[in-house]
């Protein structure tokens, strides 16, 4: 796919771009378990992942990081997983984790055809290794999720060498495009807590909601985008 854009377009990111993973089981669809799993590891790993994406991720107002969204920003972990445990369905814990689509890993397509989590934090990608390194960080990361309790997670330290641990916890290693992976975490380490967000324009999320419910095809955006 890159070399085919590549021949038609130039990649120019900017600090208003991102890389958005979209991500579903392939054996039946999620379970309400594993969505609660997935989110307590979402929460207890917050720290670590804002380590591992640059400053203008961690800050945006369209990824905001779902541990310090509004409202909820001063609770403890373990008061996380308390309010995860309480949700009785998934439309519940859709509205706790990402009550808007503007979180860092959101939910809100659990409740529409696509039937995904989006991981929307990563930074800007320009080529195919950057683009498999984030895809596999976040498959690892569900993977493991899928087989990992709360408990289980208290086994791996809330930073970026433990996100490390946890990432690979599921596969062995020779099942991952191991080089991509490798140059997400390269020269990344320890954890970062709460940022301030940029804030985000209404109008324009109204309208970047309205274009995301639309249901283009690859083709459609790239022809949008050069026009």
């Amino acid at each position: 796919m890159f070399q085919i854009i590549e021949r038609r377009a130039d990649f120019e990111p900017n600090d208003n771009c991102s890389t958005h993973v979209h991500i579903s089981p392939d054996d039946g669809g999620w379970t309400f378990d594993h969505l609660k799993q997935l989110s307590k590891a979402i929460i207890y790993f917050d720290h670590a992942f804002a380590a591992l994406v640059p400053p203008t991720r961690r800050r945006s107002g369209w990824a905001v990081r779902n541990r310090y969204q509004s409202g909820r920003a001063t609770l403890s972990v373990d008061e996380w997983f308390n309010l995860i445990e309480g949700c009785w369905n998934q439309e519940e814990l859709t509205d706790l984790m990402s009550p808007i689509r503007t979180h860092a890993w959101n939910f809100q397509n659990l409740n529409r055809s696509k039937g995904t989590v989006e991981f929307r934090q990563p930074p800007p990608v320009t080529t195919q290794y950057q683009c498999i390194g984030w895809v596999e960080l976040t498959v690892g990361f569900v993977d493991s999720s899928r087989i990992i309790d709360a408990e289980g997670l208290l086994d791996f330290s809330p930073d970026v060498e433990g996100l490390w641990e946890f990432v690979t916890y599921a596969r062995e290693l020779q099942y991952f495009e191991l080089d991509c992976l490798n140059r997400i975490f390269k020269d990344k380490s320890g954890s970062i807590g709460w940022t301030s967000v940029t804030a985000v324009d209404p109008e324009l999320e109204e309208k970047k909601s309205q274009e995301a419910r639309k249901p283009y095809t690859l083709p459609d955006k790239f022809d949008k985008a050069q026009n």
